[in-house]
């Protein structure tokens, strides 16, 4: 009697593993289709901040990138380190600017790059805008980049980078969008407002490259993961 209890238990017990690995092979699967998806949009935006090649020379002449010694990309606080870094390396130039008694050469520097927006203002077509703020809505919508739902199936530390990020995209183009409003319809160049807007702009893109060099090392390396080897990192996980 006993020995056919014990079998029953070993039965139920084995058939339970046997559903366990099973589901945890079935979200492995679900996994590698998001990170494929995910590798694809990345590989674009990589296309797209190539096209913003003024905005990272920008990024650097004011050294704003994580030092390397920064990235150290799997734990769990990276994000928030990328974003306190880069915000604190913002307002430690800003405030030197501010309390420099002569800033004549910054003031011309701002002004080429207000000239310079103010070009491309009119160069562009009056449809730019609007698409700008089309991308806000793809990004929004999970049409431009993967789910939030989606981004859960990748485990916590993956969701939370990938949450930050397409937060990020959407601060970036608001940003713009100010700039580039503000730049079209005045008059004159105005220092202080330009100032202010350029650096919120400046801010948010610095961190918005930080975060994407951080995701694209992140992606690819889960992405090289077979399905097996997903599986049993979910049962561990």
């Amino acid at each position: 009697m006993d020995i056919e209890y014990t079998s029953i238990l070993i039965g139920i017990f084995g058939a339970f593993i046997g559903i366990y690995f099973k589901e945890n092979f079935r979200i492995a699967k679900n996994q590698k289709v998001i990170l494929a998806k995910l590798c694809a949009y990345l590989e674009y935006e990589h296309r797209q901040i190539i096209y913003a090649e003024n905005n990272i020379q920008l990024i650097k002449s004011f050294n704003l990138e994580s030092p390397s010694e920064t990235k150290n990309i799997y734990n769990i606080d990276i994000v928030d380190k990328i974003i306190i870094e880069t915000k604190s390396k913002c307002k430690v130039f800003t405030d030197k600017i501010a309390n420099l008694e002569n800033n004549k050469d910054y003031k011309i520097q701002i002004f080429e790059i207000y000239k310079q927006i103010k070009t491309e203002s009119i160069e562009l077509s009056g449809n730019h805008k609007a698409e700008l703020q089309q991308s806000i809505d793809d990004i929004k919508n999970n049409i431009s980049f993967i789910s939030d739902d989606e981004a859960a199936q990748l485990g916590y530390k993956l969701t939370y980078l990938i949450i930050h990020y397409k937060n990020c995209q959407v601060s970036v183009t608001k940003s713009y969008l100010k700039l580039l409003s503000f730049v079209e319809h005045s008059e004159e160049f105005e220092y202080e407002k330009f100032n202010a807007l350029l650096w919120k702009f400046i801010e948010e893109f610095s961190c918005l490259l930080n975060l994407f060099d951080v995701l694209v090392v992140r992606t690819k390396n889960s992405s090289k993961s077979n399905t097996t080897v997903l599986a049993i990192r979910n049962i561990f996980s």
